[in-house]
């Protein structure tokens, strides 16, 4: 079974490439997407994330409110290393989304443990939602500064800890609640502090606005769709 899990989570780390598709994107597609992201961060942390990981009490908040300042300060932190906010902005999204497929890795080792089938159905359900958001995080890399080639490498090198997720899901004993927490806090960081306020600043016309709302309200209904595929 575990090789399943592991053959899983190479399917869902491969959807980091869809960037490929977005090779050739105008800066304006790029905004049009990181809209797209930031409505997909915000709902995946509301109507996914939240449920998920109210089993946990009150701790649920507290550890999405340590994880949120955390991520503050490593942001800072990276700043004031780099002193460009928007690779800063890039960065922290390859952090969050490093836990974030980390997670995915340990649900499907969870799910594989538990049936074979019920292993395939969560790790397509995981393919489900990381298709969209993978083409969010590539745009979000590009309009950071990040050239093509590297925003797909480090995209992919990223989507690769959804293995060390199973591995971690198999064999150690952590509590997936927890490590579900911190990865909401860094979603609502990223979304909340980098990606609004970007749009903010970049979309300067009235037509621009709109479209840039149609992208995310697009991610929100996705979001909402998949809440009706969960098991």
């Amino acid at each position: 079974m575990l090789v399943y899990a592991i053959a899983g989570a190479l399917l869902v780390s491969a959807a980091s490439l869809v960037g490929i598709a977005l090779l050739r994107a105008t800066e304006k597609t790029l905004l049009r997407l990181v809209a797209f992201a930031a409505g997909t961060f915000l709902a995946g942390f509301f109507l996914h994330i939240l449920p998920k990981i109210s089993g946990l009490g009150e701790s649920a908040f507290l550890v999405t409110l340590l994880s949120f300042t955390l991520f503050g300060i490593i942001e800072k932190f990276l700043h004031f290393h780099s002193h460009d906010t928007r690779r800063t902005i890039g960065w922290m999204n390859l952090l969050g989304d490093f836990l974030h497929n980390f997670l995915d890795g340990a649900a499907i080792a969870a799910a594989f443990k538990l049936d074979p089938s019920f292993g395939w159905l969560v790790t397509f359900m995981v393919l489900a939602h990381e298709v969209p958001q993978e083409l969010g995080d590539y745009a979000v890399l590009r309009v950071s500064g990040f050239s093509r080639g590297k925003a797909l490498a480090l995209n992919f090198l990223t989507a690769l800890s959804a293995v060390a997720g199973v591995l971690a899901g198999w064999f150690l004993p952590l509590n997936p609640l927890f490590l579900l927490a911190v990865a909401g806090g860094t979603f609502l960081y990223i979304a909340a502090s980098d990606l609004i306020p970007l749009l903010r600043e970049e979309v300067r016309d009235w037509r621009e606005f709109w479209v840039a709302l149609l992208f995310f309200f697009a991610g929100i209904g996705l979001m909402m769709g998949l809440r009706f595929l969960r098991p």
